[in-house]
């Protein structure tokens, strides 16, 4: 698969390897920056914006998709109900909060994948699902340019 994204251009390898799982902004943005030589603040958006790409269709096809399997698959509606009962009360009141933080700090498995299921399961509004998703891409992108650029170099080296 990646020789033939490296067939394309350094923009559309960019986009496209951020909307990768477990890939996204981590690999997006140090390759578009070191590998290819894009401006940092370019490969930073093109990531941004192919990372939040696929959420649109996971946020909106989740439902369409979980319910069917509801109906046929016992286990599915139990585990549903169960996420949902254990932890609505207190989903509902940090939720949003939650989803920003969990895909904006950029740890394995915590990427914006996994926080709009995780939106999905504790029926977080589609609107207000895409907003805290995609602050929390915006700001795990702006940890990953910063530590790309050594910026974090920098502050510790100032208060060393």
């Amino acid at each position: 698969m990646f020789d033939f994204i490296k067939s394309f251009p350094p923009e559309l390898q960019v986009f496209l390897l951020a909307m990768v799982p477990i890939v996204e902004l981590r690999g997006a943005i140090p390759l578009g920056i070191f590998a290819l030589g894009m401006n940092p603040l370019e490969a930073f958006a093109l990531a941004v914006l192919g990372n939040l790409a696929p959420n649109f269709f996971i946020l909106w096809g989740l439902p369409h998709l979980a319910e069917p399997l509801r109906r046929r698959f016992k286990f599915v509606d139990n585990f549903l109900k169960k996420t949902h009962d254990e932890h609505s009360t207190s989903f509902k009141e940090k939720g949003a909060a939650f989803i920003v933080i969990f895909i904006g700090i950029p740890i394995p498995g915590s990427g914006s994948w996994t926080g709009s299921v995780l939106a999905y399961l504790f029926n977080l509004e589609f609107k207000k699902a895409l907003l805290c998703v995609s602050l929390g891409v915006i700001m795990a992108g702006l940890i990953i340019l910063g530590g790309s650029l050594g910026v974090f170099e920098l502050i510790l080296a100032y208060f060393s």
